[in-house]
């Protein structure tokens, strides 16, 4: 997967998600890390030729809804719900609950993990807990390490490390840079230090752009002048031709 799209699709191909057979490792984050699930990519699924994303393979998504590229839609697992803690695909380590969020991790070859986290919106980083340690993420794909220890029967065998991907900022903590893309009333300028919308409506200093009132379907897109009498008055203004055929 290139580095622009790292987050967003995935490349896991899985044809039997109808059976008892999956492994924890299966399961990839959702592009907005509130979710883990299984990776839309089946064999013998064909895709029109303009789509094509695995030249001479034949792989592609069941949903065709993204433009044809493979994301994880099935099966979801909500990372947001405490009840999921009892799910038999649950691993050491992770905790459901409403501050949770999806990280990819080197646990059990590869498996994505649900993860207290926090969005400090101080220092624009992403705080990240497992067995009561915090690690910050402060770039995108940063890989965080975290210690913890294997046992067995409540005995301690060796010590282990998990290495956790940081996300994307942008799509796990969207406050960070120009909360609701601006509503659509500002863009985002990206090359300040923390980004902001600059709004279209200069007298609009919300970090959202919100304070601008959106125009209704019937309202014109610029204001025009009066033009009650402002194009010259034509009546009488070309020959009367009653009569001049």
């Amino acid at each position: 997967i290139p580095d622009y799209s790292k987050g967003f699709f995935c490349n896991k191909v899985r044809d039997k998600i109808d059976t008892p057979e999956l492994e924890k490792n299966d399961y990839v984050c959702d592009p907005a890390h509130t979710h883990k699930a299984l990776c839309d990519l089946r064999h013998d699924v064909t895709t029109p030729d303009s789509y094509t994303i695995f030249p001479g393979m034949e792989v592609g998504p069941v949903i065709s809804t993204a433009d044809w590229c493979p994301v994880a839609s099935d099966q979801v697992i909500s990372c947001k719900d405490p009840d999921m803690k009892r799910d038999h695909l649950s691993l050491q380590g992770e905790v459901f609950g409403p501050d949770s969020r999806c990280f990819e991790t080197t646990a059990n070859n590869r498996a994505s993990l649900c993860l207290q986290s926090n969005c400090n919106e101080e220092t624009l980083q992403l705080e990240v807990t497992m067995n009561g340690e915090t690690l910050i993420c402060d770039k995108d794909f940063k890989t965080i390490t975290f210690s913890t220890t294997n046992s067995y029967h409540g005995l301690v065998q060796t010590p282990m490390w998990i290495g956790v991907d940081c996300p994307r900022l942008a799509a796990a903590c969207p406050s960070f840079y120009c909360p609701g893309n601006c509503a659509g009333k500002g863009v985002c300028n990206y090359n300040l230090t923390k980004p902001k919308c600059e709004c279209f409506n200069k007298n609009d200093t919300s970090v959202g752009c919100y304070a601008t009132e959106a125009k209704s379907a019937t309202e014109p897109d610029i204001e025009l002048d009066d033009v009650s009498g402002g194009v010259d008055d034509v009546s009488g203004g070309v020959d009367d031709v009653s009569g001049g055929v």
